[in-house]
């Protein structure tokens, strides 16, 4: 059954960089992932770090003053932290987990082509078209790193990065890995509503580990700050270095019954593929 592990919370001042603490019990191969959230709904103030891959969740679009960014790789042998820069005027909050017992799927890359859309050899694959993956750690076709795609199987030895042209990228050297998306499914409420339901889980199984993140707007930790699924409280870790927000985080095994956060204002949920 996967499981949370450990988490460090960071705070990021407006203009300048933090390099995280990196949770304890990493294991090679397990899990792990970070959130940061920041102030406002532009485009990221940072590149996406060196081997992580984005969640493909949408933005708050109904909000010009909040969004989560996040991210997930597989722990590597000589695991380092990255380091977040914030080039804007606003504060960040990032926060890193590790997770046990989550979905593993990596495999080697062989070569990579200019093609439309781009193909990608890795031997002996068993990855179904419409699976989401992240590319990492490739030399040459560079233009391909530190992404998510959605893919579609040529056969047993190729797979093809869905809508992406490589015919003017970069040609192949060496390396890379492709990393199964460990993720289920996903929801979120951008609605800037409080003590409300979050929306469904596109898969519902139980026992699955799920993990919510939620913001109090002006950092109000005076409000009883709760999940509640099925009018039972479930405990919540959260932090609040920046002046006007604060960051929450809980998670549960999947169940039937609706989620009501409170009175969080933002709200995402992710379920994760078991081993």
């Amino acid at each position: 059954m996967a499981s949370v592990l450990d988490y460090k919370f960071s705070g990021v001042a407006a203009a300048s960089s933090v390099t995280p603490d990196l949770p304890i019990g990493l294991n090679i191969g397990d899990l792990m992932t970070m959130s940061v959230l920041r102030d406002n709904n532009a485009a990221p103030h940072w590149a996406t770090p060196s081997g992580w891959v984005p969640f493909n969740l949408a933005a708050n679009t109904t909000s010009s003053w909040l969004r989560f960014d996040r991210y997930w790789k597989h722990i590597e042998s000589g695991e380092i932290a990255p380091t977040i820069t914030s080039t804007v005027t606003d504060g960040h909050q990032v926060v890193i987990r590790s997770i046990s017992g989550a979905l593993i799927n990596e495999l080697a890359i062989v070569t990579t082509y200019q093609e439309n859309p781009v193909r990608v050899e890795v031997t002996g694959h068993s990855l179904a078209t419409g699976t989401d993956i992240g590319i990492v750690g490739v030399v040459g076709m560079t233009e391909i790193n530190d992404q998510l795609f959605t893919i579609t199987s040529v056969d047993v030895n190729h797979i093809s990065l869905d809508g992406i042209n490589g015919t003017a990228y970069t040609a192949y050297t060496s390396g890379g890995k492709v990393w199964e998306s460990p993720i289920d499914s996903q929801a979120q409420d951008a609605s800037g509503t409080v003590n409300e339901n979050m929306p469904a889980l596109t898969t519902n199984t139980n026992n699955c580990l799920v993990i919510w993140e939620a913001l109090i707007n002006n950092n109000d930790d005076s409000s009883n700050p709760s999940f509640e699924l099925a009018n039972t409280p479930y405990p919540i870790t959260w932090d609040d270095t920046l002046a006007d927000s604060t960051i929450a985080y809980s998670q549960r095994l999947q169940e039937t019954a609706g989620l009501v956060p409170q009175p969080f204002m933002y709200k995402t949920e992710t379920q994760y593929k078991e081993l």
